[in-house]
């Protein structure tokens, strides 16, 4: 029988230095060794860089989710990581994401600068479950994009 279902959403600061290419390349590999990791423990989720912060949703059981969290906790390319969320869930929000990267243009399209400024924060903060139904409203218009 499978285990309970859980999700960790946190934000946290890049550490990852180099020119705007060169942190952008770093993000992008980053993600596509989260790819291959969740995949392989069957956790879901999305990513997000933005204005030299990280904010991601992790899904799936809570061993594998809490395997994969305490790697991240121990990561040297970021920190002051703020967890936003840590609960058990019925569904997945991201199933048919191992790690979604959702594009700095998406983001960007809001128009409410970073978004970790405590403006915007606030925002996320209004959604139903904060942060993860933010990333999720960014997939979908990330998804409508790429068509």
């Amino acid at each position: 029988m499978a285990g309970e279902l859980y999700r960790i959403a946190y934000y946290s600061h890049s550490l990852i230095e180099g020119s705007a290419s060169e942190v952008r390349n770093a993000v992008v590999t980053l993600a596509k060794n989260a790819q291959k990791r969740n995949a392989a423990h069957s956790v879901s989720g999305a990513l997000v860089f933005d204005d030299g912060c990280f904010a991601q949703v992790l899904e799936g059981e809570l061993s594998a989710v809490e395997r994969i969290f305490t790697s991240i906790q121990r990561d040297t390319r970021h920190c002051d990581l703020q967890i936003l969320e840590y609960e058990p869930i019925e569904k997945r929000s991201f199933s048919n994401w191992s790690m979604g990267l959702i594009n700095e243009k998406i983001t960007e399209r809001h128009g409410h600068g970073s978004l970790f400024e405590p403006k915007q924060l606030r925002l996320i903060q209004k959604f139903q479950n904060g942060l993860t139904d933010y990333l999720l409203l960014l997939a979908r218009e990330q998804a409508r994009a790429s068509g």
